[in-house]
């Protein structure tokens, strides 16, 4: 995402960075575009139902919190909710270029992670956005080092 910010990457990718190929095969399969298109609303499901968990799950259950100071307390609390919720909007976004793939049976419109950056990067306050999506995967690798911290076994 930052590089995408300050414009240091070189357009294109390897073919394991492109979900094409594969949402073109499963299009040709028989009922190729309503499996592409159920796989699509299962992929936002599971965006929407992160972003979702993000907002009201008890991340007390996982965490030792008596062993954390106030401000390690509310870092963790931060961190985990606005990395999930990151990571649930760009997943829903994913899901959504493979169900417009689905709907045209044109597997050019589905998108990996990367592709999806890009397209945030070219919208109207794409910078930000995409400034924003930075933050929230940093979070979540912030929340990932508290959780490692003060997980309860």
């Amino acid at each position: 995402a930052i590089s995408l910010i300050v414009g240091s990457v070189e357009s294109g990718g390897g073919p394991t960075s492109q979900p094409s190929p594969f949402v073109g095969r499963a299009l040709r399969w028989p009922g190729g575009p309503e499996l592409v298109g159920l796989a699509a609303v299962v992929v936002i499901g599971s965006g929407v139902a992160l972003a979702a968990w993000a907002c009201l799950h008890d991340f007390d259950q996982a965490l030792e919190t008596r062993r954390m100071s106030r401000g390690a307390y509310l870092g963790a609390r931060a961190s985990q909710i606005f990395g999930d919720l990151t990571r649930g909007v760009l997943i829903a976004l994913i899901g959504i270029y493979v169900l417009i793939g689905a709907f045209t049976n044109d597997p050019n419109h589905a998108k990996s992670l990367g592709e999806v950056l890009k397209t945030i990067a070219h919208q109207a306050y794409g910078g930000w956005l995409l400034g924003i999506s930075a933050l929230g995967l940093l979070a979540f690798g912030v929340s990932s080092i508290f959780e490692a911290l003060y997980r309860k076994v």
